[in-house]
């Protein structure tokens, strides 16, 4: 038996905590092991995998250590038709969506559905639905949407005189899988904001407001 030992009004108090049973050890053991054998073999095997991936090269089936990688990597951002440069350039711009504009607006739509503004379960379900349903459904749900025929550009057609095909014209495209991204997360987000506000002690908010 653990022993902590408090004094309070020059008087000294004793708490005992009983040691842990069997079951409780295995059951810690076993709940732990999961997360930590996720972490070793997709974080730490993934990525040490492929550290070594990097200064390597595929030579007469046989694998050798090599800085071409890295030479086909810096020749690649120097031409102005690479496709890695390109890829380089949109997830630069994905990134700075989701930090930019995604990000706030999430937290500030989240903040808007804890205050409980008008028809605010209405809106946490319009945003959840995307995260509810199966993403195959939903992506089929949105390809059907967005295909030529299909009801969006149908009505594009009707308000700016042309149907575009969204997912192969590179004037259309990049925007199309922005949107598809911002409100395909939404739900996700707006979910985890809501529950950690709803996690502020109501003492803290009721000294906000007295302040």
């Amino acid at each position: 038996m653990k022993e902590q030992v408090f004094y309070t009004n020059n008087q000294k108090i004793v708490l005992k905590k009983p040691k842990k049973t069997l079951v409780e050890i295995l059951f810690i053991i076993f709940g732990i092991s999961i997360p930590i054998i996720n972490v070793i073999i997709f974080w730490f095997i993934v990525n040490g995998s492929s550290i070594f991936l990097a200064f390597q090269e595929l030579k007469n089936g046989e694998y050798v250590w090599s800085l071409n990688n890295f030479v086909y990597i810096w020749d690649a951002l120097n031409n102005p038709v690479s496709p890695i440069r390109e890829g380089l350039k949109n997830t630069m711009i994905f990134f700075s969506f989701s930090t930019f504009i995604q990000l706030p607006t999430t937290y500030l739509i989240a903040f808007l559905v804890y205050k409980k503004i008008p028809f605010a379960n209405g809106f946490r379900w319009i945003f959840m639905i995307p995260g509810m349903v199966s993403a195959v459904v939903l992506t089929s749900c949105v390809k059907f949407m967005l295909a030529p025929g299909g009801p969006i550009p149908l009505v594009w057609n009707e308000i700016f005189g042309k149907s575009p095909i969204f997912f192969a014209d590179s004037d259309y495209a990049l925007w199309t899988m922005l949107i598809y991204q911002y409100w395909a997360s939404f739900g996700g987000g707006i979910l985890l904001y809501v529950a950690n506000f709803a996690r502020i002690p109501r003492q803290l908010v009721e000294a906000g407001r007295l302040d």
